[in-house]
């Protein structure tokens, strides 16, 4: 390291050279930063204030639709048709991203049946940011977090089919 030493008609003084200052500026970033992470502190996240419970996934619990639709042949001829659609949560695991998968069974029953039939099984899974279903091997994002008013989104965000814009929309109510 280089000291330079100059006078000045009315003193003397002196004066440090770059390699100097470089040298002291990064001691004192190093410093800064070490005592920056010795002061970090580290705080628990209110999942219920991001409204993650409007995605409740937990295993034995089960949601059941009322399906009533129209089936239309051709520009004439339409079927008319109605079914109940039970979603259950049958298992849980880890997966590779050390998060946890669960995985849905959907099963169809006409409302007159006694049974019910599996139409298909799908997986979920919560992230931060974003709660994603599996749906026929395909990834739709369900639903963002927080959770709040006129928010919006690409389901399809996950996958490579075009563009669709999910919104939240009276929440709460």
């Amino acid at each position: 390291m280089k000291v330079m030493i100059s006078s000045v008609v009315d003193g003397s003084y002196q004066v440090l050279d770059n390699m100097l200052k470089r040298g002291l500026l990064h001691i004192s970033f190093i410093l800064m930063l070490a005592i920056l992470w010795q002061c970090s502190e580290t705080k628990e996240v209110n999942l219920e204030g991001l409204g993650t419970n409007y995605f409740p996934l937990k295993v034995g619990m089960y949601q059941l639709y009322q399906v009533n639709g129209t089936r239309y042949v051709s520009y004439v001829d339409s079927v008319v048709f109605s079914y109940l659609l039970k979603e259950t949560v049958v298992d849980s695991f880890q997966n590779l991203e050390s998060g946890i998968l669960y995985k849905i069974e959907r099963e169809k029953k006409n409302n007159d049946d006694d049974f019910w039939v599996v139409d298909s099984i799908w997986t979920a899974r919560k992230y931060d940011q974003y709660a994603v279903r599996v749906e026929n091997n395909i990834p739709i994002v369900s639903l963002t977090f927080p959770v709040k008013e006129n928010k919006s989104w690409d389901g399809n965000k996950l996958n490579d089919r075009g563009i669709d814009e999910f919104e939240m929309i009276d929440i709460n109510k």
